[in-house]
Order: C-alpha cells, then structure tokens, then sequence
C-alpha cells in the first residue's frame, strides 16, 4: 500500500533535487531587498503616529510600502518553508550512507536514464537498496511536511 500519491511523491522528489536553486532563488530576492527602511517599520503592521495613537497601515502609505517589502512573495515563502523540511532531513541524514545517497541522487543536475545506475556503483550499493532509501528519504521527507504543516493534501 503507498503512504504518498504518485503526484506527491513526484513532488517532493521534485523539491528535493531542485533545492540548490530555492535556496539561490531565496538568497537573491533577499539580496536584491531594500533595507533601507527602520525595522520597526518593517516589522509592524501598524504604525504609531506622532500624538500616540495607532493608524491603519492600510491608510498609511509608508507603512503599505514597508508591509510589501518586508513580505516575500508567495512563491519564496512557500520555498523558505521547503527549504526548513529539506534541512531536517539532510541534517537527519547527515555523514550516513543515506545522507551521500541524498546528496549523490539529489545533485541538481538533469535527471537521466541511468542515473539511479551510476550513484549506485559511485557508492557501491545495489539498486535494490538505493530505491528503498529513496523511498524512505522521500517518506521521512512527507512526514515532517505533514508535522511542520507545509502540505496539509498527501
């Protein structure tokens, strides 16, 4: 009986080995910010006017402006959020042969015929062992989606 649907498991097979370029798609939008604008600004969705009082931020243009830029968009939270996933499991398989099975099958290069083959001699296990710890990567990978509510449909 499968855990994950084929649409899910190609998913987050997807997310893992495109993980280099959300971290890089990340680091840039963050880069390229304007931080010129005092973080409390930033930070606060309203805004303290002069006499004390509280303004909407809806209202107040500055703080409109400062909202809209401290706030990724959609497309890099959702990508900061499996980025935080992915570290857990590349921390969970950190210096075991699971961990270079991750980082060898999961290199961010183009999928190939044959790719499965050739980690498989590079780190001298049998096929049959390198699809069980994809599975359970990809499984374990699921779970911790599930626990950190990245993706709630499975």
């Amino acid at each position: 009986m499968a855990l994950l649907s084929r649409e899910m498991y190609k998913q987050i097979e997807g997310k893992l080995h495109n993980r280099f370029r959300m971290r890089e798609e990340v680091a840039v939008w963050y880069a390229e910010r304007d931080d010129t604008l005092p973080a409390d600004a930033i930070l606060s969705r309203k805004m303290q006017d002069v006499s004390g009082g509280q303004t909407n931020s809806r209202a107040d243009a500055t703080a409109s402006t400062a909202i809209k830029r401290a706030q990724p968009p959609k497309h890099i939270r959702e990508a900061q959020r499996w980025l935080c996933v992915i570290d857990l499991v590349e921390r969970r398989y950190t210096e075991t042969p699971k961990g270079m099975f991750l980082a060898a099958y999961y290199d961010g290069t183009p999928k190939t015929k044959g790719r499965m083959q050739r980690v498989c001699e590079r780190l001298s296990i049998e096929q049959s062992t390198a699809y069980a710890w994809r599975d359970e990567i990809v499984n374990y990978t699921a779970l911790i989606l599930a626990t950190e509510r990245v993706v709630t449909k499975f």
